[in-house]
């Protein structure tokens, strides 16, 4: 008797690496909040790169990316999304330097981000 989880546990004849590109992508999918707090937490480090949050996110780089694509939407997006938001609050919230809020939002130099903010 083939029973509901038998799809997403493989045991309906389909190998394991199928069920874990199925798996990752349905977590990435049903929830692109999960990669947005991912990169707020990763951006202040400093490592918010794509492979640190596939590796946060439990899938591959590439997975991750054609996830979001069939979401509508990139790593990119997503990050100048986030980067945009933390920059509104802070600006809102804080009276902290352009130069420390730019490191905090992974720009090299407060001009970087002043470029970026205005578009």
């Amino acid at each position: 008797m083939k029973t509901a989880c038998a799809g997403l546990c493989g045991t309906d004849g389909q190998s394991a690496r199928p069920f874990k590109l199925r798996a990752a992508s349905a977590i990435i999918a049903g929830d692109l909040n999960k990669c947005a707090f991912a990169i707020r937490k990763l951006l202040p480090k400093g490592h918010c790169s794509i492979q640190a949050i596939a590796s946060l996110m439990a899938c591959d780089k590439r997975t991750l990316q054609r996830t979001l694509k069939q979401e509508g939407t990139s790593y990119q997006q997503l990050l100048d999304e986030v980067r945009y938001t933390m920059a509104q609050e802070h600006l809102r919230d804080s009276s902290m330097p352009l130069t420390n809020l730019a490191i905090l939002l992974g720009y090299t130099d407060a001009s970087s981000f002043s470029r970026a903010f205005k578009q």
